[in-house]
């Protein structure tokens, strides 16, 4: 883990995102295009298909006087319902972290290796040009 991050800080981040998470969800929604009702019998879907979610309880978790909040171990369904995981992110950004799925994560160990591979030829070089310069007939 890196010693630097903020998950090894001594002092607290302010973690409290309700409304952060409230923001996010209602922002999922709407950049979905799909109606409320039409997010619960998705998320219905994605939890086997047990009809425990409805556009009122919805709205109910999404409003921010009410005292409920959506309960996060139907987090996942929502995601997969509004085809984001923005609200993920949200959620961690008191601790300056994201999340990437699959192809994100590939996609940055890609830049790491690319970056390691450019380190290791400007080390090559720098022999090389060294060696030139210690003897020269030596070298080609």
């Amino acid at each position: 883990m890196n010693n630097n991050s903020i998950l090894n800080a001594e002092e607290a981040p302010n973690c409290d995102v309700r409304y952060l998470y409230l923001a996010a969800l209602n922002k999922a929604i709407h950049d979905s295009g799909y109606s409320r009702p039409r997010i619960a019998d998705r998320m219905n879907d994605a939890l086997a298909g047990d009809a425990i979610i409805n556009a009122g309880k919805l709205n109910k978790w999404l409003a921010p006087s009410s005292d409920q909040s959506m309960p996060m171990e139907y987090l996942a369904a929502f995601c997969w319902a509004v085809g984001s995981i923005n609200i993920v992110n949200e959620l961690l950004k008191p601790i300056l972290h994201r999340c990437f799925d699959e192809r994100g994560q590939m996609l940055e160990q890609a830049a790491r290796f690319q970056l390691e591979a450019q380190e290791l030829q400007n080390k090559a070089q720098s022999l090389l040009t060294q060696a030139k310069a210690d003897h020269p007939s030596a070298v080609n």
